[in-house]
């Protein structure tokens, strides 16, 4: 698979391309699916080969198999509270043998996790996987992005946010107003509520009262050098996106030291900048969407907009 990006000017598909990396049409027969004992068939994450390869002499029996014929890691143990411990044991064991990058700042004291569920209807939270370690075993990540945007007499007006440079993964390139990662048990507002409060410092009562559900943005990323961790790593993710029209009276500050600054861009810096690739992939794909819901980008204008569309919001089916 090539993973290298793109380099100089970029169409809107090229940033489409850059994000969502593995489609329905993506040969991914070399992956192993996680997969649970009790939930056979139902594939809750896509596993590089090389990564497989690592854990073989960390995860053993009878808590964990790997069939190389079919092509699968399963979690055997019965209970969410059982396959809990024993993810936690093997990214205990993983980090003391130095296996990951992703593993060298993670703590099990760390109580950010990632809820899995299975695939189909009605939905079972079935294990919980700690944030850094989600890349390796491929699950499907869920955040909040919001969009502040601003109509008067200059136009239409988005605030992207700056990524700190201290950032480990993408410094330095532009993001949504806000944005984050939802952790177990957090629900969609509550996350926007937090995020909001957290890096722009914009009050719950303004956020809870005027931000606008949008639907989501989906991709299916494969990391790169950009990442900051082990590359090749397949992250699935949905995005609920929120707009929220404000005038002069609010202005975002930086609130947790991990935005460089806010800008207000019209249209045609927004495109300037995501055609100079200044945008972080999966930020891309959210202002692309921003600008085909206001209007911005139309078939009029845009020779792939049927591709474009349909690409931001695709099914993540990671049995493929």
């Amino acid at each position: 698979m090539e993973l290298t990006y793109l380099e100089g000017r970029k169409s809107i598909l090229d940033l489409i391309n850059d994000c969502d990396r593995i489609s329905p049409n993506t040969n991914t027969s070399s992956f192993y699916r996680l997969q649970l004992s009790s939930h056979p068939g139902s594939a809750l994450g896509l596993i590089q080969p090389s990564t497989i390869n690592t854990f073989r002499s960390i995860l053993h029996a009878p808590a964990w198999t790997i069939n190389d014929h079919l092509r699968t890691l399963t979690l055997t143990p019965p209970s969410l509270q059982a396959r809990n411990k024993h993810i936690q044991t093997a990214l205990l064991a993983a980090q003391k043998l130095n296996s990951f990058s992703n593993l060298l700042r993670w703590s099990p004291a760390d109580n950010e996790t990632f809820p899995v569920f299975t695939p189909s209807r009605p939905r079972e939270h079935v294990l919980d996987i700690p944030r850094a370690a989600a890349p390796l075993f491929g699950i499907i990540g869920r955040g909040v992005q919001l969009l502040v945007n601003r109509e008067d007499g200059d136009g239409l007006r988005v605030w992207v946010a700056k990524r700190s440079m201290a950032k480990r993964g993408f410094p330095g390139m532009w993001d949504a107003t806000v944005g984050g990662a939802l952790g177990t048990g957090e629900g969609v507002l509550e996350g926007l509520v937090r995020e909001a409060g957290e890096e722009a410092r914009f009050g719950e009562k303004l956020v809870r009262e005027r931000a606008r559900a949008c639907g989501t943005v989906c991709y299916v990323y494969v990391t790169d050098e950009r990442s900051g961790g082990e590359t090749g790593l397949v992250c699935p993710e949905v995005q609920f996106v929120y707009d929220l029209c404000a005038g002069e009276e609010m202005v975002p500050v930086s609130g947790d030291g991990e935005v460089e600054e806010f800008v207000l861009v019209d249209m045609g810096e927004l495109r300037e900048r995501l055609e100079r690739g200044e945008f972080r992939p999966a930020s891309a794909c959210v202002m692309i969407d921003f600008m085909v819901r206001h209007g911005v980008l139309t078939a009029e204008n845009e020779d792939d907009y049927e591709e474009i569309t349909q690409r931001l919001h695709r099914f993540i089916d990671l049995a493929i």
